[in-house]
């Protein structure tokens, strides 16, 4: 309640909505009152003078406003917001997918620990052929892991050789060299990751399979196909002689 106050002028506001309602009269002991009451928001810049006077005495005009609300720039700020964490869900979802293709290049590999010469089993990887067929293991598990996740086969990928799958991943600009190299650990620890192929080549011979996984210390394990004559696991020294190389599919 304002007692004793008389308007000289009047209350406005502009913009949509009103900061307050229509002012409420009643009198007592002879003087006016008026109850001001309603303090409403809207969605622009207010600003309501109100003048009143108590006589004999004018009290200056006093101001009343909120913060401008600038909706263009709330709504460039949200958008900016929402790019934001739009792209950067895009950049976690290429990460996962990545990650996500190594592990599943394993997983596939790891369904089939066991297969052998000894039952046949072997020749599933080999479309019913009787050959050496590690290098046949690792093309049918990328191969079924790519389509499993709906992603495009590597234009050219696969071979049942080691040296055509080595040559594969040169001229893809996959190829990762380890041979004449003095810091094998390093090299591995920083540039091979888990579903890539590891490749072995000595004097004329030579041998692939998938990896699993890489220790801290440097050491490689791994799931191959024909060692021992079946599907098995196997580790190995980074600094090992015959590591010729790796290939990034992961």
């Amino acid at each position: 309640m304002l007692q004793g106050l008389m308007p000289v002028g009047s209350y406005r506001s502009t913009g949509k909505g009103n900061i307050f309602s229509k002012a409420k009269k009643s009198t007592s002991n002879g003087y006016a009152s008026y109850t001001i009451a309603g303090i409403g928001y809207g969605s622009n810049y207010y600003r309501s003078p109100i003048n009143f006077a108590f006589p004999p005495i004018t009290i200056p005009k006093i101001s009343v406003s909120l913060p401008k609300i600038n909706k263009a720039t709330i709504a460039k700020q949200q958008e900016s917001q929402g790019i934001f964490s739009t792209f950067g869900s895009w950049i976690k979802k290429g990460w996962d997918y990545i990650s996500n293709l190594g592990k599943g290049i394993i997983s596939t590999a790891a369904k089939y620990l066991g297969f052998n010469e000894r039952n046949g089993s072997y020749k599933k990887f080999t479309n019913g052929r009787t050959e050496a067929w590690c290098a046949d293991f690792v093309t049918y598990v990328v191969k079924e892991t790519f389509r499993k996740a709906g992603k495009a086969i590597p234009r050219g990928f696969g071979s049942p050789s080691v040296s055509g799958l080595m040559a594969w991943g040169k001229q893809a600009g996959r190829w990762i060299q380890t041979t004449g190299k003095g810091n094998k650990a390093s090299i591995i620890k920083q540039n091979v990751r888990p579903g890539d192929i590891i490749i072995f080549k000595s004097a004329g011979a030579s041998h692939t399979g998938i990896v699993e996984s890489i220790a801290a210390d440097g050491t490689i394990h791994t799931i191959e196909g024909n060692t021992s004559d079946k599907v098995a696991r196997r580790r190995y020294s980074p600094n090992k002689a015959t590591i010729t190389g790796f290939i990034k599919m992961a």
